[in-house]
């Protein structure tokens, strides 16, 4: 159970990073590698924050979940995969021809959204609770908009 929930984590990294798009990823000079275990950094310190997680659940089930993954070493990956779908099946499944004259921005933040549901779709595969598990344990790539942070 704990290899299967684990696994769909990963997948949902993995696939995050495939919606980034080949133009950014030719900006980048960080490999996939590089960033995949940045990431799976941060998810690793998420699975162990019980502070992190209740400020998203008090539900003990999901939390148990969560935790779970925490114990587990991630530094080392098995294996690395990149996932790709080919752009036309993205574009069928966000139905873009109905978007003539839309800019090529709004096209490919529709694109995005459109691969961040398959990944919750993936994760709802292995149940309700490892669906909110994975929702709470979820990086993506911030927003160009940067707010202070005040404490």
């Amino acid at each position: 159970m704990k290899k299967t929930i684990a696994f769909v984590l990963v997948l949902t990294i993995i696939l995050g990073l495939a919606a980034c798009g080949a133009a950014k990823e030719a900006k980048e000079s960080k490999s996939l590698y590089a960033h995949g275990l940045e990431v799976v950094s941060m998810l690793s310190e998420m699975t162990r924050s019980e502070n992190f997680i209740g400020i998203y659940t008090a539900n003990s089930e999901i939390k148990d979940i969560i935790l779970a993954l925490g114990e587990n070493s991630y530094e080392q990956p098995d294996a690395v995969y990149a996932i790709t779908v080919p752009e036309d099946t993205l574009t069928g499944m966000a139905e873009l021809s109905n978007l003539e004259g839309a800019s090529e921005e709004l096209k490919n933040y529709l694109m995005q959204r459109v691969m961040a549901s398959l990944m919750s779709q993936i994760n709802a595969m292995s149940g309700v609770e490892n669906l909110a598990a994975s929702s709470v344990c979820t990086v993506a790539r911030p927003l160009s908009v940067k707010m202070p942070l005040k404490m």
